[in-house]
């Protein structure tokens, strides 16, 4: 079982699944970016918020990296923002369905999880 999506729930500060992580909540997991020997999720908070998540993710033993790195396991990728928008899906914070949209649609890997996106929410 991973266990940043329900470590998450207990923040008390604002975040957003972004990039690829969005692509696995919004797709409800057709696509899914992770295994037990690599698990990166990406999560976009604010910039003023850095030092509450970083104690977060140390308190939970989670690994953790400003913008990029790599782990074995699960792991997070934080990505400092000026401003938060997000919608809430499965009761996880998600970076917007449209920007979600446009970044499965760019990548060709993509497709399975654009496709499953575009028929469930009706997307032309």
């Amino acid at each position: 079982d991973f266990k940043v999506p329900q470590i998450i729930k207990e923040s008390t500060k604002p975040y957003a699944f972004a990039g690829l992580s969005a692509i696995e909540i919004w797709s409800d997991y057709s696509y899914v970016q992770r295994g037990r020997e690599k698990s990166p999720y990406f999560i976009k908070v604010l910039k003023q918020d850095l030092k509450y998540w970083k104690n977060f993710f140390n308190e939970t033993n989670t690994p953790h990296y400003i913008n990029n790195g790599t782990s074995i396991g699960e792991f997070v990728i934080l990505i400092p923002v000026n401003k938060l928008i997000f919608n809430e899906k499965d009761g996880l914070n998600v970076e917007m369905f449209k920007t979600t949209m446009n970044e499965a649609k760019k990548n060709e890997m993509f497709s399975y999880a654009y496709a499953y996106i575009k028929k469930k929410y009706g997307v032309v």
